[in-house]
């Protein structure tokens, strides 16, 4: 009695300033709260409350240990030939050729703390980090990239402790090019013919790009 003045501070800086404290029960019991808005961003804050007697003039001080969770900003990042990929834009296209040797790569940035279980398939394969980034690696004597993976789509997504990621994804589509297949064909089996047969020749091509033929 009289009653203290009470402020808070967060690492050093005070963010309100001395106020009296409301009465709380008998017996010269006092309280004071208020609320903190994580202006400065996710992390781990320390805080405390100052309390000053008045009449002399004195202070204690106590304090806590709080965690702001702050999702990543912005979608998952597939990276492929140092070009990076975000979202959902169809535009988001990469040009690959079969038998190449290429990592496909899957980042995300920011957050407080880092984003978690980040999960990158491409077609059937899929690549799981137990961090913020995923891979997956086409190589020629391991996983190799086929023709089979032509406009498959590579897909990321990530969880994060705040419980606020699970729906920004990025998707990004594959387009391998390979060599034509070429099949060639006569209308008979032992390609054996008489004078006045009507001879027909088909002959059938399937590439990407789509290839030109000449018969």
């Amino acid at each position: 009695n009289p009653a203290p003045s009470f402020s808070f501070s967060r690492d050093g800086t005070t963010y309100d300033v001395p106020q009296s404290g409301t009465v709380s029960g008998g017996g010269g019991s006092y309280q004071r709260q208020t609320s903190l808005s994580p202006d400065a961003g996710g992390g781990k804050y320390q805080v405390f409350c100052i309390v000053n007697n008045t009449v002399t003039n004195t202070w204690e001080v106590a304090n806590t240990f709080i965690t702001f969770q702050e999702p990543p900003p912005g979608p998952p990042q597939i990276t492929v030939k140092g070009q990076p990929y975000q979202g959902l834009d169809p535009s988001n296209i990469v040009t690959l050729v079969e038998g190449d040797t290429e990592d496909v790569t899957c980042r995300v940035e920011g957050g407080y703390p880092a984003a978690h279980t980040t999960r990158l398939q491409c077609g059937q394969l899929v690549r799981t980090g137990d961090g913020n980034t995923a891979t997956v690696s086409f190589t020629r004597t391991g996983q190799t990239l086929t023709r089979e993976m032509n406009r498959s789509d590579c897909t990321c997504s990530s969880q994060h402790a705040s419980g606020c990621y699970a729906n920004k994804k990025t998707t990004l589509t594959l387009n391998v090019l390979y060599a034509p297949d070429v099949t060639f064909t006569v209308n008979s089996a032992d390609r054996t013919f008489s004078k006045g047969d009507n001879l027909e020749f088909k002959c059938s091509a399937q590439g990407n790009p789509d290839p030109t033929m000449t018969l």
